[in-house]
């Protein structure tokens, strides 16, 4: 098998486990939506608010969003499509 061959299924074995992972943060969630102020707490910190907040400004921010009052929250399945969309697999 060739060293190109066996980093792509390195990569993609990696790829799965971070996939997992967020798909476990999301069934712990207690909740179907997660506040923007609430993002850095499920995303364990990778992502602040303001982040999100620019993210939404240039219309780059998770599909779904909407505003309760004057919070921003996000689907939980829009939020980890978004953060799936984000993951670098390094070997």
């Amino acid at each position: 098998m060739s060293d190109a061959k066996l980093n792509q299924i390195r990569n993609d074995e990696k790829m799965k486990a971070a996939i997992q992972v967020i798909e476990d943060m999301a069934e712990r969630w207690p909740s179907n939506i997660v506040p923007r102020t609430a993002v850095p707490e499920f995303t364990g910190g990778l992502f602040s608010v303001g982040h999100l907040a620019n993210c939404d400004s240039r219309r780059e921010g998770p599909e779904g969003s909407f505003c309760v009052g004057r919070c921003r929250v996000y689907p939980v399945r829009g939020l980890v499509h978004w953060l799936i969309k984000r993951i670098v697999v390094k070997h």
